[in-house]
Order: C-alpha cells, then structure tokens, then sequence
C-alpha cells in the first residue's frame, strides 16, 4: 500500500483528522503528540478535511464519491471543484427585475432562448464549465 502524500507538497507527514468527541482522550494522546491525528470537533459539514500536512498546513478531503454526488446536485464544480455555482436559466424571463438581480446575486446565468433536450443545468461561476442535465420539472 502505498503511503499519502499532500497534494500540494508531496510530504508523506500527515495528520487524519478525527470527528466527534472522545469518551476519553487517553488512547489518543499518543498520535496526538506524535501529529498523527487531530480532533476536529463535534461539528463537520460535508467538505470538511480530513487530512493536514505537518509541513505545510493543507487540509483537504479526499471522499471522491461525495465530490461526484455534490457536483450533480450542483454543489461543487467537477471541474475545478468550487463551490461559486448557479443554475442555469433557459428561456425569456417574465420578470426582468428579478431575472437581473439573480444574475447580480449569481444565483443564475443565463442559458439563453434556444432550447435543446441536451442542455445543461448547473455553471460554475469561476471556471465557466457548464454540467448536468436540465430538468424541467
């Protein structure tokens, strides 16, 4: 099995990060010492790390099969991974007013008038990439 390394500088000196509370701390004390793992508290959200580099200080999370579900409920860009992301809104607004502040708040682009049964549904508002599949319900 090969050893983690930090994506951002290759070291192989990582922490795991540990949620929820510890009946006792005693069994961890050790690793605790040693930065080999950190405890995260009782509170974690989804992106929530859980690795860190000692030498650096990145944290990430590396669950790639939350990162898939995410990004197609248009959480997360599968792309560049950020979290900047609007529905795409096809067709002519009615109301013009609400259509500009969406836009201004990037809640929403554009898609456009022309319509495809191919069209997709979420953009990622800091690379541009464009996924998913519109659904009109």
């Amino acid at each position: 099995m090969t050893k983690r390394t930090c994506p951002k500088c290759k070291s192989k000196n990582l922490a795991k990060f540990l949620y929820g509370l510890p009946r006792s701390i005693e069994p961890f004390e050790k690793r605790i010492e040693e930065k080999k793992i950190i405890l995260g508290g009782c509170s974690t959200d989804w992106d929530s790390p859980n690795w860190r580099c000692n030498d650096c200080g990145h944290r990430w999370q590396n669950n790639s099969k939350l990162k898939a579900f995410m990004s197609e409920i248009g959480r997360i860009c599968p792309k560049c991974v950020s979290k900047i992301i609007a529905l795409i809104f096809w067709g002519y607004p009615g109301d013009m007013d609400w259509y500009l502040k969406a836009i201004d708040a990037r809640e929403i682009v554009p898609g456009g008038c022309l319509v495809t049964d191919h069209d997709p549904k979420w953009a990622c508002i800091e690379c541009l990439f464009r996924w998913g599949e519109r659904d009109d319900d």
